[in-house]
C-alpha cells in the first residue's frame, strides 16, 4: 500500500512538472509585448548608432557611448580607449578620412 501511494506521489510530481514547464514555454501575451517592447528599443538603438556613423557625428555618438576614461571601443581601425579618443579617431576620422 506504501509503495502504490509513493509511485502515485512520483507520478503526481511528475506531472506537475510536466504541465508547469509546458506552460511556461508558452509566452503570454504580457510576455510578447514585452519581447516586442525590447526588440523595438534595441532596434531603434542599433539605428542611432548608425545614423551617428553616417552623420560622422560625435554629438550623436556621445548619447549612445558610455562617456567616461574607462570606455572602450574595437572598430576595423583600432582600439579606442575613452571617449576622447572614440569622439577623435572614430567619429572625426570617418567625417575627414
Amino acid at each position: 500500500m506504501q509503495k502504490t501511494s509513493l509511485l502515485f506521489s512520483a507520478a503526481a510530481i511528475t506531472l506537475t512538472l510536466m504541465a508547469s514547464s509546458a506552460s511556461a514555454a508558452t509566452p503570454t501575451a504580457a510576455q510578447n509585448e514585452a519581447t516586442s517592447t525590447v526588440k523595438q528599443e534595441i532596434t531603434e538603438g542599433i539605428n542611432r548608432y548608425l545614423y551617428s556613423i553616417d552623420k560622422a557625428d560625435p554629438t550623436l555618438g556621445k548619447q549612445l557611448f558610455y562617456v567616461s576614461p574607462e570606455t572602450s571601443f574595437i572598430h576595423p581601425r583600432g582600439h579606442e580607449r575613452g571617449w576622447s579618443q572614440i569622439a577623435e579617431n572614430f567619429y572625426v576620422w570617418r567625417h575627414y578620412g
